[in-house]
């Protein structure tokens, strides 16, 4: 394929869909297959590569990575949470790529929040401290300057945030750090989706370890979660902010808590897809298996084995998080009686991956469940 010829990406993954709609009994894969041969490549994995590389936007692949590594969090894998946000690092550190720049400090909060609770996390902050001085050292301005596609308003708050939580990792002006962060959470980075996760994710988390040497800061964010509760009118918002408010005190149980209240009272309920994870670790199954039934699990599955595994190989970080959403909602359905459906997400993940590492994987949750018979690998 001519280097001057670049395929569109979305393209590519929505040509093969159309083709195994449009063609009975053909797979996805089979249908990725041929369009990469189509366009010069050996396989689809190579074809992702290349187009991945050759039209880079700024977003991807660091944001896309550092929000993946939020998700291995949520689903208790840390391992491959700080892979993933390791990788970031270094190529933040990377003079080439500019778009990198604006998730600078995005990185070093991620590490720095992942090793409150992770001990390797702590160890990789001392061994990567070259690197974590170059990017805690980077001119805000220069960083706000290159956010992609962003407003004179989201550019504004991406400055104030990275300044802000430049002074909180020094240890500098503490209580402006906490008021330029307040105004993040409370104003700034209210408007576009982008900023919106930056505010969720990363903001929170800003405040939550500004609060270990800073109490004002864990008494602020309890502020705004009490206002949630208090004028609670059952907001999609709301319910994010409560969720990443309890995830950044390390409070996650109250998130459980409140909806059971809510339950209690009668009143309209909260998504409750957010607290799957949580209704798992309670074993409260039935609950689980109602917010987070089998259909959305498989296309959750199928949907990120497509869009963002892509390849017809994936990747350990990929497999990981597969087997993890793929073992708690295992866990689920054979802890609820539903031994039927328990068995066919175990099978679609071992047709996946079938490594003893997601053996261990599915095997502990069926085992937690009280099914340990479920799993078995001739």
């Amino acid at each position: 394929m001519s280097d001057s010829i670049v395929p569109n990406l979305e393209h590519l993954r929505k040509r093969a869909k159309r083709l195994v709609k449009a063609t009975p009994g053909l797979q996805l894969a089979t249908a990725q297959h041929q369009l990469a041969r189509e366009h010069g490549y050996k396989n689809w994995a190579e074809l992702i590569r290349k187009v991945e590389v050759k039209t880079i936007s700024p977003e991807w692949p660091v944001l896309q990575r550092l929000v993946e590594a939020q998700r291995f969090v949520e689903e208790g894998m840390p391992a491959e949470a700080l892979t993933g946000i390791l990788w970031c690092l270094e190529e933040a550190t990377k003079e080439a790529p500019r778009h990198i720049g604006v998730h600078r400090t995005a990185i070093v909060a991620a590490l720095v929040t992942l090793a409150r609770s992770y001990p390797p996390a702590q160890q990789a902050l001392q061994e990567k401290a070259e690197n974590i001085r170059l990017i805690a050292n980077a001119s805000a301005d220069e960083v706000a300057d290159l956010l992609p596609g962003g407003s004179p308003r989201d550019k504004g708050a991406y400055r104030r945030y990275q300044r802000a939580f430049q002074s909180a990792v020094r240890g500098e002006k503490l209580p402006e750090a906490l008021s330029e962060l307040l105004w993040c959470f409370d104003e700034g980075m209210k408007g576009s989706p982008m900023m919106r996760k930056v505010r969720r994710i990363f903001v929170s988390n800003a405040m939550g370890r500004l609060g270990k040497t800073y109490p004002p800061a864990l008494e602020a964010l309890r502020e705004r979660r009490g206002k949630i509760r208090l004028n609670w009118q059952n907001d999609a918002e709301d319910w994010r902010d409560l969720v990443a408010i309890n995830r950044a005190l390390g409070e996650d149980p109250l998130t459980l808590e409140f909806y059971d209240e809510l339950k209690r009272i009668g009143a309209p309920l909260p998504d409750p897809r957010w607290i799957f994870d949580q209704l798992v670790e309670a074993k409260r199954y039935a609950d689980a298996v109602a917010a987070k039934p089998l259909q959305d699990h498989l296309k959750r599955f199928d949907d990120y084995l497509v869009n963002m595994a892509g390849p017809e190989q994936p990747n350990a970080l990929h497999i990981g998080y597969l087997a993890a959403i793929s073992a708690k909602q295992l866990e689920a359905l054979a802890g609820a009686g539903d031994l039927t459906n328990a068995r066919v997400v175990v099978a679609k993940m071992l047709q996946a991956d079938n490594s003893p590492k997601t053996v261990e994987t599915l095997s502990s949750h069926a085992a937690r469940a009280g099914h340990p018979e479920l799993i078995s690998v001739s």
